[in-house]
Parts: structure tokens; sequence; C-alpha cells
């Protein structure tokens, strides 16, 4: 005991006078030594030096945090009780105990009192940043909103700003391009107040990022070009060969002005390879690999991605020396040494599905298709295109889960800001109110004038806040059904349009690039599939055509009367190629003269085409199809009858509804949006209608739809 006492005094006294040249240390060893204090501010005291040494020397903060552990426990001490489990944080997280560092934080934010509400905001932040390193991305956002609104409430204008950066590089990581924005132009602002040059740098930095990804590259060469001369002027940064990688790759790929990135990347290489700074390095020689191919050099192309290869036996991340081969396999291409190119192509499958990096195992399954198409072997090529589609489609995907994710933030964030405005503004009238009533006891002539007003007042305001509050109801619910029509426009656009683009072109690139050579049936089967691709591009854009006229107005019900039957017989006429296709029978049960609607022809048969469609699509090859009316009332009533797959229980309710997730594939893989029920829904409404759905699983479905009858009106 005697020995472990003597070594940790010496630790202590040697990191004394390490730093006693300043007068905080000096004073912190005069509490120390002084014999009349009380043992808990002789501990603080330790607790404050050790946040002094740490991280120059940790062994002595070591020390400093054992001789005073009993402030962990000091409930009725919460100043230094807080100040001892912050600093063991900070210990902990140096020295990488990442768990006993979150549960010292934790501890700390914890703690209900005043005082210490900056030291709970830092503890926010910092458990934030852990959690944040360990994937649990929820948690991180929990304690970054809460560290922001400590701050706010301590009015620490910096501490608001550190959290601002931390935030906006936490959702640019995660692609919420618009958050990250937000919050990084907000420390930007502050930052720019105190004219701190040295965290300037790193804002600027992470802004070019953000437009870069956005693609936005006017902007994002502004920031680093900023960024580049602060860092300058500073002399030395250790952002700085980050910022010259970076600006180099957008003269690369965004700008494409290779004498730029040509005297950026020679730039940033020279202060890699000073730094050692070996990923940057890495990601240079790659780059410089690129620019070369884009210029149609590549053996010189080749010569840097070799360079790059060197690298990797030092620490590279896997999606970096996945990246790095794509590339590197794309000039074999070029210089027609395939067996290399396949081999690095097949590399970078293992290398980038190890770690889900679905961007280059999309990119290397497109090169594969490039690949094989060239050998011949046509069955392997359409293969890889398909699974590159595939993952284009997993990475649109995560795109549109985290824009529908940013959104949901956006509007919390806007939400808890507006409820902020309302509550101050309430605070605001109960002050008044309260001044007011203090007036009211020395104002004893116009105490009745006045007890009227206050009432008054209160009346108002509360009418006001429940007005407000009905407001924010009523715009979360507009904001919602906004937010589910564009997010379906979103996957219309993005994602069910562009993906049978992408197939008919893939096809056709290769049937251009390989047709005297391929076999009849291919070519007959890539036809067959080039037909099918180009007619559901068709549908899709026939129906979100009309779906966006109707949506702004722009269809109306110009009714006149109509004959039922001659209509259904003039649709059954432009749906021959499909039907034919599927041999489908179809039995029109109406006569002529029959049934007369009141209605515009244009709409009714629109909605006969959707109904037609969607009964082709789910029933099989050789199925019947029937189509009846009846009178209904004043009303007509007609039904689309089939004997196909029919609709699973638990979903025939959301058909209809913009927001639906369900999807089925035709009985020949067909796809679809959804949109064409939907659109029909809303026709059926414009016409004065409804539509109702009869469907049972593997027996088929039936779809009615009411209109008004020409005699009754």
């Amino acid at each position: 005991m005697a020995l472990r006492f003597l070594t940790a005094f010496i630790l202590l006294m040697s990191s004394l006078n390490t730093y006693s040249s300043t007068n905080r240390t000096d004073s912190l060893l005069t509490v120390i030594l002084e014999e009349n204090i009380g043992e808990t501010h002789r501990m603080h005291a330790k607790v404050l030096l050790a946040g002094e040494l740490i991280p120059g020397n940790m062994d002595s903060a070591r020390v400093l945090l054992e001789q005073s552990r009993d402030l962990a426990a000091a409930v009725e001490f919460p100043v230094e009780r807080s100040a001892w489990l912050n600093l063991a944080g900070n210990y902990n997280w140096y020295t990488d105990n990442i768990d006993s560092a979150i549960v010292n934080y934790s501890k700390t934010y914890r703690i209900q009192y005043p005082e210490i509400t900056d030291r709970r905001a830092a503890a926010a932040v910092n458990l934030a940043s852990l959690y944040n390193r360990k994937g649990e991305a929820d948690s991180a956002r929990y304690y970054f909103d809460n560290a922001g609104e400590l701050f706010d409430l301590v009015g620490d204008y910096a501490g608001k700003a550190h959290v601002n950066f931390s935030q906006g590089i936490f959702y640019s990581q995660r692609d919420n391009y618009e958050m990250a924005l937000r919050n990084l132009l907000a420390a930007l602002s502050f930052q720019e107040e105190e004219k701190d040059t040295f965290v300037l740098v790193y804002i600027h930095n992470a802004l070019g990022n953000v437009y870069s990804s956005m693609q936005n590259n006017d902007k994002a060469l502004s920031h680093y070009l900023t960024g580049i001369g602060l860092a300058e002027n500073l002399g030395d940064h250790p952002t700085l060969a980050s910022l010259y990688n970076n600006i180099t790759a957008l003269y690369i790929t965004g700008l494409n002005d290779y004498d730029k990135a040509i005297e950026y990347g020679e730039k940033a290489i020279q202060i890699s390879t000073e730094k050692g700074h070996i990923t940057n390095l890495h990601n240079l020689y790659h780059n410089m690999g690129i620019l070369h191919h884009n210029e149609g050099r590549y053996t010189e192309s080749l010569e840097w991605h070799e360079k790059a290869r060197e690298l990797e036996g030092q620490i590279v991340e896997a999606e970096n020396i996945a990246g790095g081969h794509t590339n590197m396999a794309k000039t074999y291409i070029r210089l027609g040494q395939l067996d290399q190119a396949g081999e690095l192509l097949y590399g970078v499958l293992n290398i980038a599905g190890s770690v889900e990096a679905n961007k280059w195992l999309q990119l290397a399954n497109q090169e594969l298709f490039r690949l094989d198409s060239i050998r011949g072997d046509y069955l392997a090529a359409i293969g890889h295109l398909q699974e590159s589609l595939r993952y284009r489609d997993t990475i649109w995907q995560r795109e549109r889960s985290n824009r529908i994710a940013e959104l949901e933030i956006i509007y919390e964030t806007d939400r808890r800001e507006a409820e902020t405005t309302m509550l101050k503004e309430a605070n605001q009238l109960k002050e008044q109110v309260i001044a007011n009533q203090r007036r009211f006891v020395f104002l004893s002539l116009s105490a009745t004038v006045v007890f009227v007003t206050l009432m008054i007042i209160v009346i108002i305001s509360r009418r006001n806040i429940k007005r407000n509050n009905r407001e924010l109801r009523d715009l979360h619910t507009r904001l919602t059904e906004v937010n589910n029509t564009k997010d379906k426009l979103f996957s219309i656009i993005s994602h069910d349009l562009r993906g049978p683009y992408s197939a008919l072109l893939g096809l056709l690139e290769l049937l251009s690039e390989s047709f005297d050579s391929m076999e009849d049936g291919i070519k007959r089967q890539m036809i067959s599939d080039i037909q099918r691709a180009g007619q559901k591009t068709y549908n899709l854009t026939e129906n979100l055509l009309k779906w966006s006229k109707l949506q702004r107005g722009m269809i109306v019900n110009n009714a006149e009367t109509v004959d039922v039957h001659d209509t259904i017989e003039e649709t059954l006429t432009l749906l021959r190629f499909n039907l034919e296709s599927k041999n489908h029978t179809v039995v029109n049960k109406t006569k002529p003269g029959e049934f007369l609607a009141w209605v515009s022809p244009n709409l009714l048969t629109s909605i006969l085409i959707n109904l037609f469609n969607n009964a082709i699509k789910f029933t099989g090859k050789g199925g019947q199809i029937t189509v009846y009316a009846d009178h209904e009332g004043d009303m007509l009533k007609i039904c689309v009858q089939d004997n196909g797959m029919g609709i699973p229980p638990g979903n025939i309710d959301t058909i209809f509804e913009i927001d639906s997730t369900y999807r089925r594939e035709g009985t020949d893989n067909e796809g679809g949006t959804g949109l064409g029920l939907i659109t029909v829904k809303e026709f059926v409404n414009l016409i004065g209608g409804r539509i109702s759905v009869d469907s049972r699983e593997g027996h088929g479905s039936s779809f009615c739809f009411t209109l008004p009858e020409a005699k009754n009106v």
C-alpha cells in the first residue's frame, strides 16, 4: 500500500512540475496542498487538475482521478460529482474504453441540478459522438438535440455551434444533406463572428463535401478554396491535405478540369506524403488514375492505380479498396486486358459485399456486364446487368428512406421551434398578466376597468393559443399528405419510371453492339424484353401524366350521354395487343343502348383502361375477364371481374391509398406503381361515383364503380 502511494505521489509531483508554468495549475496545486481545506474541495481540485493533464499526461491524470474517486458517489455535491464523472469520461474516451466513457457521461447527464447545466450539455455532446461512433444513430440524434437545447438554456452559443458542427457531420454521413447544411451553416455563422480560423477550416471542408455530394459543384469549389486559403494563412492545419484531396476529386469528377486537378493533386500528394496520410495518398493515386483514364492515357492511368495498390497493405478501408479496384478494372478493359479486369471485378464483389458497399457492387456488376458483352457471353452479361439494376434499386430505396427520415426530422425540428415560439409568447403574456395584476392592487379607481381588460386579454390569448394549436395540427396533417404525395412522385419518377428506361437502354446497347454475333433465340428474347419494357414505360408515363393533371385541377368532367357498351368495346380494341399477348378471353355482358351514362367519354375510357390493364396484369395466360353493368338507384354500376391472382385480405384496404407500400408483380413479372388504381379512384370521385373491390386471393378480383345514369340527370 505504501509503495502504491509513493508511486502515485511521484507521478503527481512530476505532472505538477511539468504544468506549473500556468496560473491555473499553480492555483490548483495551492488548493491541493492547503492543510486547512475540506477533503471534498481538495478532491475537486485534483479532478480539475486531471482535466489540465488530459491528454498530455494520462498516467498522472489517472492517479488524480483514482485519488478523487469518492466524488463519483457524492450525491450531496452535484457540482464536484459532475466534474469527476465528465473527466473520467474524457479519460476513458482517450484510452478507448468507450462503454465506460458512456457510463460516466450518462451519469452526469442524469444529474438534475441547475448549476451544472453546462456540464450536462457537454456530456450530451460526448454521448452523441460516442453513440454515432458505435453506429447507434437514434441515440446519437437524441443526445445531439438535447445538447443543443441545454446550451440554448444557459446561453452558451459556442457550445451550440459545436453541436451544430457535430450534427452537420452526423447528417452528412447519412446523406441527409438538408439537415447537414442547416447545422453546418449555423456553425459557420457563429464561427465567422468569432473569427475562429482554425475551426472555420473544418467547417468549410465539411460544407464542400456536402455540396459536392449534392452535385452543387460551384458552391463545393467555393468552400474548398476558402478552407484552403484559411489553412495556408495559418501555416499548417491538420485538414489541409484532405482539402487538397477533395478539391482534386471535384475537378476530376464534377468540373472536368484536368489541369486544375493535376495542380491540386500534386500539392495533395506532397502534403500527404510529408504527413504520412496513407488513406489520402491511396485515394489520390486512384484519383490520378481516373484523371489519366478520362484523358485516354490508359498506360499512365494503370501506373497510378498500381501505386495505390502498393499502399493497401497499410491501413486502408475496404470500401476505398473496392472503389479503386473498380476504376482500375475499367482501365484494364480499355487496354484489352480482360482477364486482369475480370479478376479485379470479382474481387470487388467479395470486398464490397463484406462491408455492404452497394455503390461499388452496382458499378462492379455494370463493368462485368460490359466485360462479358465484349467476350460474347451474353447470358452472363444479362445476369450482371440484372444484378447491377438490383443494387441500384437497393441504393435508391436507401436514399428514399433517408430522405423520408430527413423530412420527418425537419418537420419535428420546425414543430419544436414553433412550440418554443408559442411558449415564449405564452410566457410573455403570462408576465404581462402578472404585471397588470400587480398594478391592479394600487389602482383602486380603475379596478373594474383593469379587471375586465385582463380578463379579455386572457380569453383572447387562450383562444389564440388554441387556434395556434389547431393550425399546427392542421399543418401537420397537410404536411403529412403533401409528403406522402411527394414520396409517391419520387418513387415513380426516380425508381419505377427510371427502372424500365435503364433496362431498355441496357438491352438496346447490348443488342446494338453485338447484333451480328448473337444467336436468333437470344435476339428474339431481348426484343421481347425491350417490347415489354417499352410498354411498361408507356403505361407508367400515361398514368403519371393523367394523375398529375388531376392533381392540378386540369381535368374536368365534361359530361354527355355515353353508351356504356360502345365505350367498353372501344376500350377493348385499344387493349387488343395486351389481351392477345396473354391469350385472355373477354366477355362483355352489356348490350348496345341498354346502359346510358352521363359522364365525360374520356374519363370513362381512362377508368376502363386502368381496370382492364389491372385485370390483364394479374390474370394468368388463358384467363377470363368479364365486364357487366346494372342499375343501382339513379346510378349505373359497372364491374370488371377476373379469375386471376386476387389480393391478400390485409392489403385490400390500402390499394387506393397514395402512401401504400403494397406492390405485387403480375403473372408475367410485370411491375407497377399502384398509381393506376389511385387514378381510377380519383376519376370516379370526379364523376360523382364511388369504387369498391371484392377479391379472394387465388380466385380473382372484381372492381365495381358507379356513375350517374343519363336519363336521371
